[in-house]
């Protein structure tokens, strides 16, 4: 190297020494960063649920099948609870709440649907009567006669719970056939937020 270079070559040298640590500094600081995520507090959010406790439907069993509609009459409750230190603590809680309810029978024949009027009875717990006609009529070549699901559910801010009741129009009253088809999990949620 040409004698005159050597102090230029000196002042780029330290230059891009300085350069280099400044620029690890800012990938240090960058790291630390993505070492150190910013989560959101979750101190002041609250879950919300209903729990279907209660759910009757009388008759349960419509006979004769002499194709005549029942009034059935579905009643029940709705508990509201949250979430604290992992128990649930039953309270009413702010926020919208709704119920609707719907039939799937087997013949797809006779399906009612609505929305249930709850009643607020105080500390979350919500009460339901309603009164819905179904057909006592029924074939006579399944084992098990024929089978309507009343599906009721509510919802709060976090979502849907329900209940599912069977009413049976059965061969005989000797002769009720298998059990009730075993209704899928999340079922009624579906079915709800689909009717919406």
């Amino acid at each position: 190297m040409h004698p005159t270079l050597r102090p230029a070559m000196a002042l780029l040298n330290r230059w891009f020494r300085g350069l280099g640590s400044e620029l690890r500094g800012t990938n240090a600081r960058r790291s630390q960063r993505r070492l150190k995520p910013q989560l959101a507090p979750l101190e002041n959010r609250q879950l919300l649920f209903f729990s279907p406790t209660v759910a009757t439907a009388v008759p349960s069993t419509l006979w004769p099948p002499n194709s005549r509609f029942v009034p059935v009459v579905v009643s029940g409750e709705f508990k509201e609870f949250t979430l604290i230190n992992n128990k649930p603590v039953f309270m009413l809680l702010p926020g919208a709440k709704q119920a609707s309810f719907n039939v799937v029978d087997e013949y797809h024949q006779v399906e009612p649907m609505g929305p249930i009027h709850l009643t607020n009875e105080g500390g979350g717990v919500f009460s339901y009567s309603f009164t819905i006609n179904l057909q006592a009529s029924r074939s006579t070549q399944f084992a098990a006669g024929r089978r309507y699901y009343i599906n009721v559910a509510a919802k709060d801010n976090d979502g849907w719970s329900g209940k599912t009741l069977p009413v049976q129009v059965p061969i005989s009253l000797t002769d009720r056939g298998p059990g009730p088809i075993v209704v899928p999990p999340n079922f009624t949620a579906r079915a709800a937020h689909r009717r919406r």
